[in-house]
């Protein structure tokens, strides 16, 4: 005879869902009293109070003061490079902030180590692409 077992993994795999959940949130936060509230003055991320802020600075102003704001979760796949503060030249100026960078320039970075990689050239990260998208293959799209 047929025994729905369904109600005894479904009722931990919830549980275990909210209480990871709820663990990458506290993770996400610093633990001083020190970070900056969104919206408040920075010079670096670990001004921030959580990890899903970055310290967005003027561009061009890689070493001075900015403010504590969100990351952008999505980005369009347009492609006009910028240089980051980091000396790596991002697909778009989303793709740098969403990545926690400020910018140094509205133009590709000035050769050097900074270069993305085009199409079907390999990758680590999203940030080595210029399309700002490694694939699973360690390709960019």
């Amino acid at each position: 005879m047929y025994k729905n077992t369904t109600r005894i993994f479904v009722v931990p795999a919830v549980i275990m869902f909210f209480a990871c959940w709820a663990l990458v949130g506290l993770m996400g936060q610093t633990a001083t009293s020190e970070a900056a509230p969104p919206g408040g003055s920075c010079t670096s991320n670990l001004d921030c109070a959580f990890f899903e802020e970055y310290c967005s600075k003027a561009v061009g102003d890689c070493d001075g003061v900015g403010e504590c704001v969100l990351r952008p979760d999505l980005c369009t796949q347009e492609f006009d490079p910028v240089c980051g503060c980091d000396d790596v030249t991002y697909s778009n100026a989303c793709t740098a902030a969403s990545n926690g960078v400020s910018l140094k320039g509205l133009d590709a970075c000035d050769g050097g180590g900074g270069e993305c990689a085009a199409k079907n050239e390999p990758c680590g990260t999203n940030s080595d692409c210029c399309s700002g998208i490694c694939k699973p293959n360690g390709k960019c799209r």
